[in-house]
């Protein structure tokens, strides 16, 4: 985890960020990067778009000097916060098709969207969730269980 955290301090120094804060977290299921900077707006991008692509450029660099390549990347708790945000949503739609018994087609979302959706309501007994789509346009449709 030290080299994985000094790959990223030396990426973001590359990129002319001075003294970025760095952290590493792993569990048995996943490990987190942290990033705190303070002015992340520019590495946040729309609907965090730069973290997906700082990301992805990471796991490549990650992987190619042997290292762990399989890591999420959150800036200034961005993700975090749309995690929260998505989940008090999902919450709302899934009442909604409960009520109405009719199917919900969401907006096309990342990966890390669409998973939190599916996680959030796998528990739920009266609603199936499918992902339907490919790359960009890729959305989750919410269901009445039949």
């Amino acid at each position: 985890m030290d080299n994985l955290k000094t790959l990223i301090e030396e990426f973001l120094r590359n990129m002319g960020i001075k003294d970025p804060g760095v952290s590493v977290a792993q569990n048995a299921t996943q490990t987190k990067v942290h990033i705190s900077l303070d002015d992340a707006g520019y590495m946040i991008g729309k609907e965090g778009e730069n973290i997906h692509d700082i990301e992805k450029v990471l796991k490549l660099l990650s992987k190619r000097k042997g290292l762990e390549a399989m890591f999420s990347i959150d800036i200034n708790n961005y993700r975090g916060e749309r995690e929260t945000k998505l989940k008090d949503y999902i919450r709302k739609v899934a009442r909604q098709v409960v009520m109405t018994k009719k199917e919900i087609k969401l907006p096309p979302m990342r990966p890390f969207e669409r998973r939190v959706i599916h996680l959030e309501l796998s528990t739920h007994p009266d609603i199936v969730t499918e992902s339907i789509g490919t790359g960009d346009e890729r959305y989750v449709v919410v269901k009445p269980y039949p």
